[in-house]
């Protein structure tokens, strides 16, 4: 493969949300993985982070969500920000011109200096601010279809689907430090969100053996809620874990019997992959929404509705039928999750590079 711009390609992202991070750091390991030289760079100015984390005092996303789907204010946001985009990677990168292909994984990033600008739709409801001017000469969808996008499904870190045999789930349990002979339930929330389960943590206890089930709340960087917790229900059927990487969770996942969900977009991939079955408990609207509904359609969980206890007393009658539920469906899903690396791959090589041109 010559060695020239169409070769390299830059990624731009920002911490505004660390699924956007998380997607940027997935294309950079497989970009280079399918022959290009990839760089990431992380180009939102502090104020749209420091936004971003206002938002998140709402435990919410449809506030923003609305500002963002609203046709106007998208687009005068966008505009007013990528008045100066170009300006801002070339303080970053120096060489940026040298780079063909442009790949922006937030919204409010819509690169046009590229010989071939591309913006990915991680979710699946698309707000305005993705559709607004300048476009790409790609969108590249994780879930949605439609005439303008080019429909890939999502792609993940690359630990995901390293698949390693094991004897048995109770072996994979003991190397993950969880107790054999009980169930696992993985608590999820991503570390932003993982304070949204504080409310259950007790009503859990209170409802389930603890000679039977083990509950582990997977905290993220959210060691303020890992540490407070760890040390009020020592020596109970409770775990806190902190920040791991993408192997380690993984492996986290496959040694789960089922997850309960609070939050989170694209770990409904990686639950996929690793066929851990979801209850789910509660999210934040907006987007969140649209996950849940995908993880239903395709058999991989179930929502839980009602008050605190009514979940409770559906997920204690649920849990019991979890592999009846599930696990097949669990196989097809897994399956088509572990063949989207390969379609990403094709579309880069057949539509991004062809014979070492730009197509």
């Amino acid at each position: 493969m010559p060695q020239d711009a169409n070769n390299k390609v830059l990624i731009l992202t920002g911490k505004a949300g660390q699924g956007h991070i998380s997607i940027a750091k997935s294309l950079e390991y497989w970009t280079a993985q399918w022959g290009f030289e990839p760089k990431v760079l992380d180009i939102l100015p502090g104020y749209i982070n420091t936004t971003y984390k206002i938002n998140l005092k709402t435990h919410t996303h449809t506030p923003m969500f609305k500002i963002t789907d609203n046709r106007y204010l998208s687009k005068l946001m966008v505009r007013g920000f990528n008045g100066s985009l170009e300006e801002r990677v070339e303080a970053l990168c120096p060489d940026y011109k040298a780079y063909g292909v442009a790949i922006s994984t937030h919204p409010l990033l819509h690169p046009n200096f590229a010989q071939t600008n591309v913006i990915i739709l991680p979710d699946p409801e698309i707000h305005g601010m993705y559709m607004a001017p300048p476009k790409p000469n790609h969108y590249l969808s994780f879930w949605k279809w439609d005439r303008r996008y080019e429909l890939l499904g999502p792609i993940v870190r690359k630990g995901f689907y390293n698949e390693r045999k094991y004897q048995s789930k109770q072996g994979l349990k003991k190397e993950c430090g969880f107790d054999p002979n009980k169930q696992t339930a993985i608590i999820i929330a991503g570390g932003e969100w993982i304070n949204r389960s504080q409310d259950y943590i007790d009503i859990l206890g209170y409802s389930f053996d603890p000679n039977t089930i083990e509950f582990v709340f997977l905290c993220g960087k959210n060691d303020r809620f890992r540490q407070e917790n760890t040390e009020r229900y020592k020596g109970l059927n409770m775990k806190f874990l902190g920040w791991m990487d993408d192997t380690e969770i993984s492996r986290v996942f496959r040694a789960g019997d089922f997850g309960i969900y609070f939050s989170g977009s694209q770990v409904i991939t990686e639950t996929g992959i690793c066929k851990l079955p979801l209850y789910i408990l509660d999210c934040m609207g907006a987007q969140e929404s649209g996950f849940v509904q995908i993880v239903e359609k395709n058999g991989a969980g179930r929502s839980v509705r009602g008050s605190y206890w009514e979940k409770i007393d559906k997920l204690k009658a649920l849990v019991p039928q979890t592999d009846r539920l599930f696990e097949k469906n669990l196989d097809k899903w897994s399956k088509y999750l572990m063949e989207r690396p390969k379609v990403w791959e094709d579309f880069f090589t057949k539509k991004i590079l062809a014979n070492g041109k730009n197509v």
